[in-house]
């Protein structure tokens, strides 16, 4: 089950690894994100010049980002495997609907991942789609938003063959009748 704190600290304690971002095995990511917040509570640590009374609050600000976005991944990617409904994380309309989102935004990306390497553009860990689960420089909230970005340009191709296809087709088919003199 996914579990979304509001922050993952209290006054004097902060949550690592699965008591601070609960993950499910979707993508084998949860020891990756527990080292990862391991790493962000030095860096932050570093940040706040040691005071570790502002060390919760800030480490919470500067993971929460990442652990968002991840949890969203792993929603999606548990939406396109065709995983029935949660009971009481949705009705099962609004469940369809996120399936169906997260089917188009996966399948986007993989198609454009398939396009950049046959195009030898390669793979960033940014726009890389899911592959950028592989390069721990680069945040996940930025993998998200690859993934988001291929979406968006599948669709706006896809408007655009569709808006072709409808000025063209027709031609094409009076072209097509008067060549056998209908």
């Amino acid at each position: 089950r996914i579990v979304k704190l509001s922050q993952m600290h209290g006054p004097h304690c902060v949550l690592v690894g699965d008591a601070a971002h609960p993950v499910t095995s979707t993508l084998g990511q949860g020891c990756n994100l527990a080292l990862e917040s391991a790493i962000t509570m030095i860096e932050t640590l570093d940040a706040v010049g040691g005071n570790l009374d502002r060390l919760p609050a800030a480490f919470t600000a500067a993971r929460m980002q990442d652990v968002r976005a991840f949890q969203q991944m792993e929603l999606n990617q548990t939406l396109f495997m065709g995983s029935q409904s949660v009971p009481g994380l949705a009705h099962p309309l609004v469940w369809e609907l996120m399936r169906i989102r997260a089917k188009f935004i996966i399948t986007a990306s993989m198609l454009s991942a398939m396009v950049l390497a046959k195009l030898n553009l390669g793979e960033s860990g940014i726009m890389g789609g899911y592959a950028g689960l592989r390069d721990s420089r680069v945040p996940m909230s930025k993998v998200l938003a690859g993934l988001y970005a291929r979406a968006t340009a599948a669709s706006v191709v896809a408007v655009v063959l569709l808006a072709c296809s409808a000025i063209l087709l027709p031609v094409a088919w009076q072209t097509a009748m008067a060549s056998f003199g209908v």
